[in-house]
């Protein structure tokens, strides 16, 4: 799979890094995601590349997001790998639009009556404190150390706190059922056999909107039936390899062997159907389903995965939810210097 691949070593290419900082900004997100998280917060304040701690990358309805935490947070996820700087300012850009819709998350739960009180974030900091002297350290140290401050490392605390009061009120077993139910395609192993349409797309605005409607009128055509699938992949499509029988490219399933978007949209589609258009990093595709072949995974060999699943969601709604609420700027410190 061209995300793990990525993940795995070797030099990234431009057209890999969306895919893989998306997962990967993921899974780092999970530890604070979880109810019954037992981790200390010394795993979230990790040492960050030395920049000035005053650096801005952005705010939130003005509260700051320093280029400090932009890197502890990216560093976290990817390492030491070493980035040109292209994909590294595409990096940071993704990590800092993470803290971005953590932040608004943050006050969307809180609006909602989902806070931490200070005396819980004071016993969060007490136990932390304990758990650095059993390795002869204090707090000041430790802050000193990574970087960080302690109004920093209350803030962690203080989203930590929060979103687990909220993800106990909505990851109840009755919803997880409910969420398996709605999306079980995801989860039970279902797989389709797919051919798709690529269109190329530089991510230029207008280059990419125009491209996108391209997608729509190749599409519209062949549901008119006034060209067959076959045809329209042959005058049209980009993708050699699979352009000489009709884009088949065999089976797929959520998790893949594509992209995860290519994915997210194949695995809903019934015997026949053509996808709207979908963009990955290698273009605009349109995807057709050749068969389903129905999964028969139960919810209870796949809990975690539906909670985790559940909870980005979760996270996603809240996010989006807030954004149009919310002042978001960025600094004139560009996150990619």
């Amino acid at each position: 799979r061209k995300s793990l691949r990525a993940c795995q070593g070797g030099p990234l290419r431009a057209e890999e890094v969306d895919d893989m900082i998306t997962i990967a900004l993921w899974l780092l997100a999970w530890p604070v995601f979880q109810v019954d998280d037992t981790k200390t917060m010394t795993e979230e304040l990790d040492p960050a590349p030395a920049v000035a701690a005053a650096a801005v990358a952005g705010t939130v309805d003005g509260h700051p997001i320093t280029l400090a935490r932009v890197d502890r947070h990216l560093k976290k996820t990817l390492g030491d790998r070493t980035l040109d700087s292209q994909i590294k300012r595409r990096a940071r850009q993704a990590a800092l639009e993470h803290l971005i819709d953590r932040h608004l998350v943050l006050l969307s739960i809180g609006s909602q009556g989902y806070k931490a009180g200070e005396s819980e974030i004071r016993l969060e900091v007490s136990k932390l404190e304990d758990r650095l002297a059993e390795v002869n350290q204090n707090l000041a140290q430790h802050l000193e150390e990574t970087g960080s401050t302690k109004a920093e490392l209350e803030y962690e605390l203080r989203w930590k706190i929060a979103w687990g009061k909220y993800l106990r009120k909505y990851l109840t077993d009755e919803r997880l059922g409910k969420y398996f139910a709605r999306n079980r395609r995801k989860f039970d192993g279902t797989r389709v056999r797919v051919a798709h349409l690529l269109l190329r797309d530089d991510s230029e605005p207008d280059t990419s909107a125009s491209m996108k409607n391209k997608a729509n009128e190749i599409r519209d055509t062949v549901l008119a039936d006034s060209q067959t699938w076959s045809e329209a992949v042959r005058e049209h499509s980009i993708a050699s390899s699979s352009s000489g029988n009709a884009g088949e490219i065999g089976w797929v399933t959520v998790d893949g062997p594509m992209s995860l978007e290519f994915c997210a949209a194949a695995i809903e589609l019934d015997e026949g159907d053509i996808s709207e258009p979908v963009r990955t990093p290698f273009g605009i595709h349109l995807i057709k389903c050749l068969k389903v072949e129905r999964g028969s995974v139960r919810p209870s060999d796949v809990k975690e995965k539906i909670r985790a699943h559940a909870t980005r969601f979760l996270f996603e709604s809240q996010a989006s939810g807030q954004r149009p609420k919310a002042s978001i700027e960025y600094d004139a410190v560009t996150p990619g210097n």
